[in-house]
C-alpha cells in the first residue's frame, strides 16, 4: 500500500470511527494519518499537516477534549494563516472554521 493510501485509509477510518462515537480508534487513526508508514514515504506537505491537525482536533472536540484540541487549531490555523490555505483545499476538506466554531461552543468564549 503507498503512501497515500496509507494516509487516506486512516483519515478515512478516522472519519468513520468518530461518525460511531468510538473516539479512542478514530484518535489513533487520524494520528496515523499524520506520520508516514515507512521511513522512505514523503513527509506531508504543510497544507497535508493543517488538515491532518484539524481532523485530530474534531476527533477530540467530540468528546469535549477541549484543552487537548486547543494546541492543534492553532497550529493549523498558523499554517492556514501563513500558507493562504482556504478553508477548503483539494488536499481534502479542512474545515477549519467548523473547528474552531465547535471549540468555542464547547468552551462557552468567544474568539475575542
Amino acid at each position: 500500500m503507498g503512501p497515500l493510501n496509507w494516509r487516506s485509509l486512516n483519515r478515512t477510518l478516522a472519519r468513520v470511527y468518530l461518525r460511531q462515537r468510538q473516539y479512542a480508534q478514530a484518535l489513533r487513526h487520524a494520528e496515523r494519518a499524520l506520520h508516514p508508514r515507512t521511513p522512505t514515504d514523503p513527509p506531508l506537505t504543510t497544507i497535508e499537516q493543517a488538515l491532518r491537525l484539524v481532523q485530530q482536533s474534531q476527533v477530540l472536540l467530540a468528546p469535549g477534549r477541549t484543552a487537548a484540541a486547543r494546541p492543534m487549531l492553532r497550529q493549523a490555523q498558523h499554517i492556514a494563516d501563513s500558507q493562504q490555505v482556504p478553508p477548503f483545499s483539494f488536499a481534502g476538506h479542512c474545515q477549519l472554521h467548523a473547528a474552531w466554531a465547535r471549540y468555542y461552543a464547547a468552551t462557552g468564549k468567544s474568539r475575542g
